[in-house]
């Protein structure tokens, strides 16, 4: 009877035993290993950067090549602020971390925080492993109305029992003891098992039994306002707008010396530059090669007797080669040339479907690299080295504005990068829209530069309403970026004006501004003697009036004008009259533009794959810091 009695007492001291720890104790490890001895080290600095070193010694149950360490590095925390609930984010950054074990590891960004992964991919880890962690994080003041608190988690939720744990904090200064507070798991009573020790401004202490799964074990330190001086990232704006206004003076300089053109003497023209095709034309008038400008140079190779022009039903038209090309003729135009009739002395358009791209675009190329040569180049060099450089420079004082200031305020570089790429995106816009202004600006018609100008300040104004924004986000004098403003658009109109060309291209540009001045207001009278004495006029100025856009144009001049069709041309309309054939010519044209620079379709393939990875612990705890992880 005695024995039965001390079994139930026995019994009965087991179960409340095993209730009063059920909260702190776990019967076993969630995870592959179990941590024998943990040791967490935190040394507060003054400018409030934690030097934490992390020393864990690991029993591993099942074979693992190591563990993974989650540092978090942005927070969301709710403060009890004069009876309200405020919810505020923050970001401590995590800085040279290392692992002093001697394992090979891995520093990995997360969207929360870091990853430490540490192990051998290769090698399974021992039975018991030693592992020793060291990082700083750098705290921020927390926004609470001059308060401070150190609020650190010292454990932060490893799926696994920690049987030992221990810990010292080392505090820069003096600060009231009586004010510290631990929390421990879920459960108040469980801070009975936290044993610690003050020894002048170092706390040390242990948990005298074992820690459970997920367990997180945080101290809150209240402190005197301004007892940490937080270390802050200091304000660059003056240099930054020093440096802006001594680039717009280097910009000045350079704009005068190498992108000033020289004054355009426009003389009045009846006919192209000697030597110069209607696809150079094209090119010189607004500084690009468009597909015009290559088709135009059927018209012209036509006016010259190269090949024959019929068209027919369907808008196709047939070329039907007449003698090769002169030997002196620019290469361009002798590939392409030799590419059109490559198959024989006839093709049509139907023909060139899908099949002519490359040689169309050869010949872009081969322009191109012709105005290169420096005896055909039109734009001096220099100019356009320093208009490249001068919208890389114009896009620097509002992006190292943007980033420094919202570096500044966040402590995240990922948002100051950001932040200037949304900066300069806006930006390049504007820059390639005002360069396609300056550019083509004699072939523009007035509506189309209204709204390319009026497009182009819209950009501009999105970028200075980023410039400001980001001010008024790192609370920085709106004087600043009203100076970097305006430093950025007088270096976006320098970049739009540098642009320069040779004495040959000012020559040449002036003469075809008088030929498109002759194309556009022809006098009636005038044009009527110019076309008796000279029956192949209309003809001979086609070809550079269809690279201008002004085919329309200049047909409507011969409108009651007799004019013979031309020996290179033959229509399907039986009825012969000049203006329906130049209409009907620029629709062939148009299509036969279209098949000469369509692509065929891709072909399609099948096949796929797929993206993996492995698992990962979340990033968890109280209060700030603490590492949580897992095994791999």
């Amino acid at each position: 009877m005695k024995l039965l009695k001390k079994i139930v007492i026995l019994l009965a001291c087991l179960f409340f035993v095993m209730t009063l720890f059920a909260p702190l104790l776990s019967v076993s490890a969630a995870e592959a290993f179990t941590i024998e001895d943990y040791h967490v080290k935190l040394d507060v600095q003054e400018d409030g950067r934690v030097e934490v070193t992390e020393t864990m010694n690991v029993h591993f149950d099942y074979l693992r090549h190591g563990l993974y360490f989650n540092i978090p590095t942005k927070y969301e925390m709710v403060w009890d602020i004069d009876a309200k609930n405020v919810k505020k984010e923050y970001y401590f950054p995590v800085s040279d971390v290392h692992v002093l074990s001697g394992q090979m590891y891995e520093v990995e960004e997360a969207s929360e925080g870091i990853q430490i992964v540490i192990g051998d991919p290769d090698v399974y880890a021992n039975e018991y492993e030693t592992y020793i962690v060291s990082y700083d994080i750098q705290l921020r003041d927390l926004g609470l109305d001059g308060k401070q608190m150190f609020y650190y988690n010292l454990i932060g939720s490893w799926d696994t029992v920690i049987k030992n744990f221990s810990f010292e904090i080392s505090f820069p200064k003096q600060f009231d003891t009586s004010l510290i507070e631990y929390y421990l798991g879920e459960n108040p009573d469980n801070l009975q098992y936290v044993e610690t020790e003050i020894h002048g401004n170092d706390i040390s202490g242990r948990v005298i039994l074992p820690i459970g799964n997920g367990a997180s074990f945080t101290v809150m330190v209240p402190l005197e306002d301004g007892y940490f001086q937080f270390k802050e990232i200091d304000d660059h704006s003056v240099i930054i707008c020093v440096i802006s206004c001594i680039l717009v003076l280097i910009v000045t300089v350079l704009f005068k010396k190498y992108g000033k053109d020289d004054a355009v003497i426009v003389s009045v023209e009846f006919d192209a530059p000697e030597g110069i095709s209607s696809a150079e034309v094209g090119y010189i008038l607004d500084g690009s090669i468009d597909n015009r400008d290559i088709t135009s140079l059927i018209l012209d190779w036509a006016n010259q007797g190269f090949l024959q022009i019929e068209e027919l039903e369907g808008s196709e038209l047939v070329f039907k080669k007449l003698c090769d090309m002169d030997n002196d003729s620019p290469l361009y135009e002798q590939r392409m040339f030799e590419a059109l009739f490559k198959q024989g002395t006839e093709v049509s358009t139907l023909d060139l479907r899908e099949k002519f791209y490359n040689a169309f675009n050869g010949c872009r190329t081969d322009l191109q690299n012709y105005f290169n040569q420096a005896d055909h180049r039109i734009y001096t060099r220099q100019s356009l080295v320093y208009r490249v450089l001068t919208y890389i420079l114009s896009a620097f004082p509002s992006a190292i504005f943007v980033l420094m200031a919202l570096y500044s305020e966040s402590w995240r570089m990922e948002y100051g990068v950001l932040g200037a790429v949304l900066a300069v995106f806006p930006l390049l816009w504007s820059d390639i829209l005002l360069s396609l202004i300056e550019d083509r600006y004699a072939a523009m018609s007035t509506a189309v530069k209204f709204v390319l100008v009026f497009i182009s300040s819209i950009f501009m104004l999105v970028n200075g309403c980023i410039v400001f924004a980001s001010s008024v986000y790192a609370d920085i004098e709106l004087i600043y970026p009203l100076i970097i403003w305006l430093c950025t658009i007088l270096l976006t109109v320098f970049g739009m004006k540098m642009i320069k060309r040779t004495a040959r291209g000012n020559r040449l540009y002036g003469k075809i501004l008088g030929l498109r001045e002759f194309i556009l207001h022809a006098e009636g009278d005038r044009l009527k003697a110019m076309a008796e004495e000279d029956p192949t006029l209309f003809y001979h100025v086609l070809p550079y009036a269809y690279a201008m856009d002004l085919t329309d144009v200049w047909a409507h001049h011969f409108r009651n004008l007799e004019v013979e069709p031309p020996v290179w041309y033959k229509g399907y309309d039986p009825v012969w009259d000049v203006y329906r054939m130049s209409h009907r010519m620029t629709h062939c044209l148009h299509h036969a533009q279209t098949s000469m620079t369509s692509i065929p379709p891709a072909q399609s393939s099948s096949g796929g794959g797929s993206f993996g990875g492995g698992s990962s612990g979340g990033f968890s705890g109280g209060g700030f810091g603490g590492s949580s992880g897992g095994s791999w």
